[in-house]
């Protein structure tokens, strides 16, 4: 009887340190241990494989770019080849592309802004903005030719929310129906706008660079917010002489960076200059996420922040040329712009 309670005891003893055992490896290979799957990337890499393409005939400048995935890339520009002022990507090879003005049936020329949402569905920024619906291109804007004023930058979030800026301190918003320009005063040119919305608080943040550019005897610099038809300007630190704000990204995570002459970050109340790039003309700044941020501009520069520290891709610089835009997916990147007299592609994959 003494020997079966003994038993009894440490059989009970035995099974529970079994179930303790099991908890313990159930919670140590459980999610909350994992990494949080908030889109993040490895902040540790700057690798990736490089492409590089040249377009056009002469007279060749790629102006724009537009990623919808990696098989569907749309560039814009003035493309002196295959009678043609779009690129489009097929995953396979470059398509040249007429996108024609639906009222006079004549090709779009000197495309400057290009956001693709689908093949059949392509805002166009060239001073005036234009839909494209996969088979002609519908007029959307008309600017007022007897100005200075021309769209040359867009920003899409939806179909009732799309802002264009330019020339001549232009800045006009689409709610679906028609567009409402807001009101700047400005002569100086709004180069560049980007925006983000919160998906948890539905909060809208947008932001836009006024700047002279680097041949301007003045200086005008100023950064906007935006919000609805209004605008201030929130630039806290009297910009120096010469150094002009071509472009300007900032993410839901990401403090807010802005470009020109290097680029510079808004951090504890300041703007700091990012002091290991060279001190080069940069004409844009784009990112998918805070540890992914590229930059790309002069003679073919292009950086990389992954979170942890800057690098610049020596390998692509080139002389004689520049780079104008560029678009950065998670995996992808491809920077457009003109080597000479022809127009340059770089892609780089992770």
């Amino acid at each position: 009887m003494f020997l079966d309670c003994i038993k009894k005891i440490y059989c009970k003893m035995f099974l529970m340190f079994i179930f303790c055992l099991f908890s313990f490896l159930m919670f140590s290979c459980s999610d909350s241990t994992a990494p949080p799957d908030n889109g993040s990337l490895d902040t540790t890499s700057h690798n990736f494989n490089w492409t590089v393409d040249t377009i056009g005939d002469g007279t060749t400048w790629l102006n724009c770019v537009s990623i919808i995935n990696e098989d569907n890339i749309w560039i814009g520009g003035s493309i002196n080849s295959g009678n043609s002022n779009v690129m489009h990507w097929n995953g396979k090879e470059w398509e040249y592309i007429q996108i024609r003005d639906e009222q006079y049936n004549i090709p779009l020329t000197g495309i400057e802004d290009i956001w693709a949402i689908s093949n059949d569905n392509i805002w166009i920024g060239i001073g005036s903005i234009y839909n494209y619906d996969g088979t002609i291109a519908n007029l959307s804007y008309l600017r007022n030719i007897n100005t200075g004023e021309r769209v040359t930058s867009l920003w899409y979030n939806t179909p009732d929310d799309i802002y264009g800026v330019g020339q001549d301190g232009i800045i006009v918003h689409y709610d679906g129906t028609s567009w409402q320009q807001i009101n700047t005063n400005m002569t100086t040119t709004v180069m560049d706008i980007w925006g983000f919305i919160n998906k948890q608080s539905n909060q809208k943040k947008i932001l836009a660079t006024v700047s002279t550019d680097w041949y301007s005897i003045s200086d005008d610099y100023k950064i906007l917010s935006i919000k609805n038809n209004s605008y201030q300007d929130t630039l806290k630190w009297k910009w120096p002489e010469e150094r002009p704000l071509m472009s300007i990204w900032f993410g839901q995570d990401s403090m807010v960076y802005v470009a020109g002459s290097g680029i510079a970050v808004y951090k504890d109340s300041a703007w700091l200059d990012i002091e290991s790039i060279p001190p080069h003309g940069v004409y844009k700044i784009r990112g998918s996420a805070w540890n992914n941020i590229f930059s790309a501009g002069q003679r073919g520069i292009i950086t990389h922040y992954n979170g942890s520290t800057w690098h610049v891709y020596n390998e692509l610089e080139f002389d004689h040329g520049s780079l104008k835009d560029l678009a950065v997916t998670r995996n992808m990147v491809v920077a457009v712009g003109t080597i000479g007299e022809r127009g340059i592609i770089i892609r780089g994959n992770r």
